[in-house]
Protein backbone atom coordinates (compact mmCIF):
# COMPACT_ATOMS: atom_id res chain seq x y z
CA UNK A 1 0.00 0.00 0.00
CA UNK A 2 1.57 3.71 -0.79
CA UNK A 3 0.57 7.05 -0.88
CA UNK A 4 1.15 9.63 -3.25
CA UNK A 5 0.95 13.69 -2.92
CA UNK A 6 -1.33 14.32 -4.99
CA UNK A 7 0.46 18.10 -6.16
CA UNK A 8 4.12 16.21 -7.22
CA UNK A 9 3.15 12.68 -7.21
CA UNK A 10 6.13 11.87 -4.96
CA UNK A 11 5.59 9.05 -2.73
CA UNK A 12 4.51 10.35 0.55
CA UNK A 13 5.20 6.46 2.47
CA UNK A 14 4.89 2.79 1.76
CA UNK A 15 3.47 0.01 4.13
CA UNK A 16 5.37 -2.76 3.93
CA UNK A 17 3.44 -5.96 2.83
CA UNK A 18 3.27 -8.58 5.75
CA UNK A 19 5.18 -12.21 5.78
CA UNK A 20 2.99 -14.23 3.52
CA UNK A 21 1.84 -17.56 5.62
CA UNK A 22 1.93 -20.75 3.80
CA UNK A 23 3.99 -18.59 0.60
CA UNK A 24 0.41 -17.52 -0.07
CA UNK A 25 0.60 -13.87 -2.43
CA UNK A 26 -0.08 -11.40 -0.10
CA UNK A 27 -3.09 -9.11 -1.61
CA UNK A 28 -4.55 -5.07 -0.16
CA UNK A 29 -8.09 -4.66 0.19
CA UNK A 30 -9.37 -1.29 -0.14
CA UNK A 31 -8.37 1.08 2.09
CA UNK A 32 -10.87 3.08 4.26
CA UNK A 33 -9.39 6.59 5.96
CA UNK A 34 -10.66 7.59 9.18
CA UNK A 35 -9.09 10.18 11.06
CA UNK A 36 -5.23 9.73 11.54
CA UNK A 37 -5.74 6.22 10.20
CA UNK A 38 -5.91 4.33 7.57
CA UNK A 39 -8.03 0.82 7.54
CA UNK A 40 -6.84 -1.97 5.41
CA UNK A 41 -7.54 -5.97 4.74
CA UNK A 42 -4.61 -7.87 4.40
CA UNK A 43 -5.39 -11.41 3.12
CA UNK A 44 -8.55 -11.72 6.13
CA UNK A 45 -7.21 -9.02 8.33
CA UNK A 46 -7.93 -5.60 8.82
CA UNK A 47 -4.87 -3.80 9.83
CA UNK A 48 -4.97 -0.30 10.78
CA UNK A 49 -1.72 2.39 9.82
CA UNK A 50 -1.00 5.57 10.52
CA UNK A 51 -1.65 7.91 7.66
CA UNK A 52 1.19 10.35 8.24
CA UNK A 53 4.22 7.84 8.30
CA UNK A 54 2.73 4.63 7.02
CA UNK A 55 3.97 2.63 9.70
CA UNK A 56 2.01 -0.22 11.15
CA UNK A 57 0.26 0.44 14.67
CA UNK A 58 -0.14 -1.99 17.69
CA UNK A 59 -3.89 -2.37 16.58
CA UNK A 60 -4.10 -5.60 14.96
CA UNK A 61 -7.58 -7.34 14.81
CA UNK A 62 -7.26 -11.09 14.10
CA UNK A 63 -10.52 -12.61 14.84
CA UNK A 64 -11.74 -11.07 11.88
CA UNK A 65 -10.55 -13.84 9.77
CA UNK A 66 -13.22 -14.34 7.52
CA UNK A 67 -12.99 -10.82 6.49
CA UNK A 68 -13.76 -10.51 2.55
CA UNK A 69 -11.00 -8.88 1.35
CA UNK A 70 -12.33 -7.41 -1.65
CA UNK A 71 -14.97 -5.43 0.14
CA UNK A 72 -14.17 -2.44 1.75
CA UNK A 73 -13.98 -1.78 5.65
CA UNK A 74 -16.17 0.99 6.62
CA UNK A 75 -15.72 3.28 10.02
CA UNK A 76 -19.14 4.37 11.72
CA UNK A 77 -19.47 5.31 15.21
CA UNK A 78 -17.34 3.49 17.54
CA UNK A 79 -17.26 0.39 14.58
CA UNK A 80 -15.00 -1.19 12.16
CA UNK A 81 -17.61 -2.66 9.82
CA UNK A 82 -16.93 -5.41 7.11
CA UNK A 83 -18.73 -8.02 4.52
CA UNK A 84 -17.68 -11.22 6.05
CA UNK A 85 -17.75 -14.90 4.24
CA UNK A 86 -16.66 -18.32 4.89
CA UNK A 87 -17.65 -21.61 3.26
CA UNK A 88 -21.61 -21.56 4.05
CA UNK A 89 -22.79 -18.19 5.00
CA UNK A 90 -21.33 -14.70 4.87
CA UNK A 91 -22.79 -11.42 7.07
CA UNK A 92 -21.37 -8.54 8.25
CA UNK A 93 -18.65 -8.08 10.66
CA UNK A 94 -18.83 -5.09 13.55
CA UNK A 95 -15.84 -4.33 16.00
CA UNK A 96 -15.45 -1.65 18.26
CA UNK A 97 -12.87 0.33 17.95
CA UNK A 98 -13.19 1.87 21.62
CA UNK A 99 -12.38 -1.81 23.09
CA UNK A 100 -10.64 -4.60 20.28
CA UNK A 101 -10.82 -6.94 23.54
CA UNK A 102 -14.58 -7.47 22.96
CA UNK A 103 -14.87 -9.83 20.40
CA UNK A 104 -16.82 -8.86 16.81
CA UNK A 105 -20.42 -8.75 16.27
CA UNK A 106 -21.51 -11.04 13.29
CA UNK A 107 -24.64 -10.61 11.52
CA UNK A 108 -25.38 -13.13 9.55
CA UNK A 109 -27.21 -11.58 6.53
CA UNK A 110 -25.43 -12.09 3.61
CA UNK A 111 -26.32 -15.04 1.46
CA UNK A 112 -23.55 -14.07 -1.71
CA UNK A 113 -20.93 -11.57 -0.56
CA UNK A 114 -19.51 -10.79 -4.09
CA UNK A 115 -22.97 -9.12 -4.81
CA UNK A 116 -22.79 -6.90 -1.59
CA UNK A 117 -21.82 -3.21 -1.70
CA UNK A 118 -20.96 -1.62 2.35
CA UNK A 119 -20.77 1.72 2.99
CA UNK A 120 -21.75 4.53 5.70
CA UNK A 121 -22.89 7.61 6.23
CA UNK A 122 -25.04 9.60 8.72
CA UNK A 123 -24.59 7.30 11.46
CA UNK A 124 -25.97 4.43 9.43
CA UNK A 125 -24.30 1.34 7.87
CA UNK A 126 -25.81 0.76 4.22
CA UNK A 127 -25.62 -2.84 2.61
CA UNK A 128 -26.57 -3.21 -0.63
CA UNK A 129 -27.52 -6.42 -2.41
CA UNK A 130 -29.05 -6.01 -6.18
CA UNK A 131 -32.59 -4.45 -5.35
CA UNK A 132 -32.31 -4.73 -1.91
CA UNK A 133 -30.61 -1.70 0.51
CA UNK A 134 -30.43 -2.10 4.29
CA UNK A 135 -29.59 0.50 6.66
CA UNK A 136 -28.24 -0.82 9.98
CA UNK A 137 -28.02 1.04 12.89
CA UNK A 138 -24.05 1.78 14.91
CA UNK A 139 -23.27 1.92 18.31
Amino acid sequence: MTTWAHIDGKELWSAQNPAPPNGRPVFWGPPTIHGDHVYATVLTFPLRYDLRTGRGTDWVYERLIECHPPSPLVVQGNGLWSVTVNRTEGGINVVDLSDKDRGPWVFRIVKNPERYWITAAANRVFLLDGTTLAALPVF
